[in-house]
């Protein structure tokens, strides 16, 4: 962080990084809790269908195989729930990590442009916003990559609002001097658009 970042500034900054290590931290127990909940909700189904059947109806050969097959089963969804789980989780690591450097680079005025941006933003979208702007580099989030539009490489945009089949969104077309084109969508906010517009207008 520069020197020249004011205390109120770094404050922010530092809030910031905290809100998305805790919704990263927040994804992981859930991630867990899934994890652990799934196959212990089989076994224990299981369990107590085998136990209502009785070892006298089902005799001791079937009662055992119900059981061992229950436990085997409720592995097996451990390690393959797991290892979905850990995979989700490895993206949602990417997800939030990649905010992290480029928040630790704004200045002054770029701390304030984030703060403008991420108060209009509903509290689903908030503190993982799509778009940030670096002393005159452009960050764009998509998915969980980011792509950097350097200072004066912006040649033109156009930002105009879509209707989807279930919902609207405003989608971002941008072309750079080394001759490349990106499509992004953003989300349905009017006003952010409008300061999204303004911003890199202020670029060319």
């Amino acid at each position: 962080m520069q020197d020249s970042i004011t205390t109120t500034n770094q404050h922010y900054i530092n809030s910031f990084i905290a809100v998305l290590e805790k919704r990263k931290k927040i994804a992981l127990w859930v991630l867990i809790t899934i994890t652990v909940l799934t196959p212990l909700m089989f076994f224990l189904i299981t369990y107590k269908e085998t136990m209502s059947y009785g070892v006298e109806k089902l005799g001791i050969d079937r009662y055992q195989e119900r059981i061992t097959s229950a436990t085997y089963h409720s592995l097996f969804l451990l390690v393959i729930i797991g290892s979905l789980m850990g995979l989700m989780y490895y993206i949602i690591h990417l997800f939030f990590d990649r905010y992290i450097p480029i928040l630790k680079t704004l200045n002054n005025r770029d701390i304030e442009k984030l703060k403008s941006y991420n108060d209009i933003y509903s509290p689903f979208y908030q503190y993982t916003l799509p778009i940030i702007f670096n002393n005159n580099n452009v960050y764009i989030m998509t998915g969980t990559m980011t792509v950097l539009i350097p200072e004066h490489t912006l040649i033109n945009f156009e930002l105009s609002r879509k209707r989807g089949r279930r919902s609207s969104f405003y989608q971002l077309k941008v072309q750079t001097k080394a001759d490349k084109q990106y499509k992004f969508h953003l989300s349905d906010n009017a006003t952010a658009a409008s300061m999204i517009k303004e911003d890199l207008q202020a670029l060319l």
